[in-house]
């Protein structure tokens, strides 16, 4: 198996109302120190990777396209210089809409980058403005047609429905709109309200006018009921995809696989521990400047959490958890286990049982954290 790489680029033209990722304004931000600590921290792993392939690489943010052409190509030749990119690597690079142009996109490929996500969220210019997006609705559509241009024949477009003062017939319009730009690939989130963002306060003071629990719902079933009519495949509870081009790298995730992550926030999961960075780029950069790991929290989950974390992120799945797959990695039978747990929600009608494994049924994707929950240690 190949190794799946993360790196975290933290930089934005501005924060979304929405969002709780580690990102800053790029505006005073030293991009090439981070982008040089970035490269030391890579060089760590250089030794211990020699001799592996790198089968999935994830450019994420932030907006990792804010990046100039010559920190572009610092980025990519720091990756070439640690690691080995597999010949077939899926190379996955997020973009705001708003900060590509055909020369960049052109550099973006040249450098081996053959997935593009780009974060569209909507197509609606006053829900755009309302999220706090800095593109509208017609850039969106010109990225996709400049990527193809490009050459990219791997596109994934982020969307989100749920968002304050939208309409089921609007978020109709929305699906509609992205299907016709062709994309292999489609992201399909429902807002959460997070604590500390302009959204998470604004909720808390009653000013964030949101559709109801039903619609949201409503919103959630029509977007599988239209994108598997309009030939894309439902692989994952949020995630549509073209045969075969469902996103290696996540699937690495949802898997509970192994990967290596850079940059701060950045996670990683390796030699059975996981670990997370510092989220504040001072922070991680003086932890590098100082030749030390830059990680805030480490832990080794116990058997019992490995098990639990491949039941709720393996249910993320359409596919859900294989027996025999869970059989193989943990030297147990999935039912020893969970068997009764299983029976229940079976007989709650939110999972199904095939024998072979068990999945979400049509409800189960509705109440999935219901059902994560019940797998929880």
């Amino acid at each position: 198996m190949g190794l799946a790489v993360y790196i975290h680029i933290p930089f934005c033209v501005r924060k979304c109302n929405y969002c709780d990722f580690p990102s800053y304004p790029v505006a005073g931000m030293d991009v090439d120190g981070y982008l040089a600590a970035l490269a030391r921290e890579m060089s760590w792993y250089k030794v211990e990777t020699a001799g592996m392939e790198v089968s999935t690489l994830y450019v994420g943010g932030g907006t990792p396209s804010i990046l100039s052409a010559r920190q572009l190509e610092l980025l990519f030749k720091a990756v070439r210089d640690n690691f080995t990119l597999g010949a077939d690597a899926e190379i996955s690079l997020e973009a705001n809409p708003g900060t590509v142009d055909f020369s960049k996109l052109t550099l973006l490929r040249r450098l081996g980058v053959n997935r593009l996500s780009l974060g569209v969220q909507g197509l609606d210019p006053g829900l755009l403005k309302r999220l706090g997006r800095i593109h509208t609705p017609q850039q969106a559509v010109e990225a996709c047609e400049l990527a193809r241009r490009a050459g990219f024949k791997n596109i994934n477009l982020d969307l989100m429905h749920g968002l304050p003062g939208m309409t089921e017939t609007g978020w109709h319009q929305t699906l509609e709109q992205a299907v016709e730009l062709a994309p292999e690939h489609l992201s399909v989130y429902g807002l959460i309200i997070e604590e500390e963002t302009p959204f998470g306060r604004d909720y808390l003071e009653g000013h964030l006018e949101m559709p109801e629990e039903e619609a949201r719902a409503r919103m959630f079933s029509r977007s599988k009921e239209f994108l598997t009519q309009s030939g894309y495949y439902h692989y994952e509870i949020s995630n549509y995809a073209l045969p075969d081009r469902e996103c290696r790298h996540n699937q690495v995730y949802w898997h509970n696989e192994e990967y290596l992550g850079f940059g701060a926030g950045a996670a990683s999961y390796r030699h059975k521990a996981r670990s997370t960075n510092y989220r504040q780029v001072e922070q991680y950069r003086t932890a590098i400047d100082q030749g030390r790991l830059p990680l805030e929290e480490k832990e080794e989950p116990t058997p019992d959490q490995e098990m639990s974390e491949s039941m709720f992120l393996g249910l993320r799945l359409m596919a859900g958890v294989q027996r025999s797959r869970f059989a193989q990695r943990f030297g147990v039978e999935l039912d020893q286990v969970y068997g009764d747990r299983i029976a229940a929600l079976v007989n709650k009608g939110l999972l199904l049982d095939d024998g072979d494994g068990v999945r979400l049924s049509s409800t189960g994707t509705l109440l999935a954290n219901e059902v994560f929950c019940e797998f929880l240690p």
